[in-house]
């Protein structure tokens, strides 16, 4: 008899990994080792491709996509990965097309970002990373950065925020077995649980600013 599917789950109070039926994705439940409600994510999936497959309908699908909560790379992923069978030459190099202009804009948005981080203009840089996460990176570089530099100000609930919310987006991944060339599920359960990490010692901080006279 074949195992059930398990997902594996990150939860976002102690950090602790738990193993969960794929089953009671959707549901709501207990941490075992803290006691804490979680919520499973529930399933989601990548709608099919457009009929009309050329660069803007491409491109606006993918923001739909996103949108949606579906992690940008998790889209671009589908993109790249589609059934090519029975479509035209140039059908293909529109996806092609597509999905690199979705890379590149992604990319310029960030390397934009971190100009404006090394000019000291860090509201501007701010903005800008703020944007990306909520296209869903799971590569956790954004995040970081952005967790960095709300550290940097004394913004520590900010920071926490910003942690929690690779974690939830991480969880979302693993309920949904959402991976890509550069993310594998491991790389997402232990992104996830150093963020769940950085979130303790980020309230460790917060209390230690919060009692200073």
């Amino acid at each position: 008899m074949n195992a059930a599917p398990m997902i594996e789950y990150i939860c976002p109070q102690c950090g602790r990994v738990l193993r969960i039926p794929q089953q009671y994705a959707g549901t709501k439940g207990t941490c075992k080792r803290c006691g804490s409600r979680i919520a499973v994510p529930p399933p989601v999936r990548v709608s099919p491709l457009p009929q009309r497959l050329d660069r803007p309908v491409l491109i606006r699908w993918v923001d739909e996509e996103v949108h949606r909560g579906i992690p940008c790379e998790v889209v671009l992923h589908a993109m790249a990965n589609a059934d090519r069978s029975g479509l035209s030459a140039e059908e293909i190099r529109a996806l092609e097309v597509a999905h690199d202009a979705v890379v590149d804009r992604a990319l310029d948005d960030f390397q934009k970002a971190s100009r404006f981080e090394v000019a000291d203009e860090a509201d501007k840089a701010v903005r800008l990373y703020e944007q990306q996460i909520t296209k869903g990176d799971l590569s956790g570089v954004t995040h970081d950065r952005l967790r960095n530099t709300y550290m940097k100000r004394g913004d520590y609930a900010n920071a926490i925020r910003v942690c929690r919310d690779y974690v939830n987006k991480a969880n979302l991944a693993l309920a949904n077995h959402w991976t890509t060339e550069s993310v594998s599920k491991q790389d997402l359960v232990r992104l996830a649980t150093t963020f769940q990490r950085h979130v303790a010692d980020l309230r460790g901080r917060q209390g230690s600013a919060g009692t200073k006279i």
